[in-house]
């Protein structure tokens, strides 16, 4: 019976022993400081991601031309790039400006014309600005 009873409460251990580590008290401090460096160029494929840039730092950040764009940022000013030819992408220079959180969300409409076939996307990325 001992063994049965160890058998039934091993599972159950286990997942206890999952979760999150920070909790319910867990605070924006914690999160931020999760952040990663940021990579040579942000894209759709870092949707939801947090990254540390520091003061001055600029990033390009460049959306597939499937969707037509419109960004916005909070916290990092935020430059369109022009192409004297089509890349492939449409293209923004991050340049993070002061300390602090940062967010820049990108509405995409599709590019197909039929919101069924192709639906639309929206993009966001947090920014840790640090000195």
């Amino acid at each position: 019976m001992t063994r049965a009873l160890l058998l039934l409460a091993a599972p159950l251990l286990l997942l206890a022993g999952c979760g999150d580590a920070g909790g319910e008290g867990a605070t924006e401090e914690t999160s931020a400081t999760s952040a990663v460096p940021v990579p040579a160029v942000l894209t759709e494929e870092h949707d939801g991601a947090r990254f540390a840039l520091p003061v001055g730092a600029e990033v390009p950040l460049q959306l597939s031309s499937r969707w037509s764009w419109e960004v916005e940022a909070e916290g990092v000013a935020l430059t369109p790039v022009d192409h004297l030819t089509d890349p492939g992408y449409q293209e923004w220079l991050l340049t993070a400006t002061a300390p602090g959180e940062a967010t820049v969300t990108a509405y995409g409409s599709p590019g197909c014309g039929d919101q069924g076939d192709c639906p639309g996307r929206t993009v966001v990325l947090r920014l840790t600005v640090t000195d």
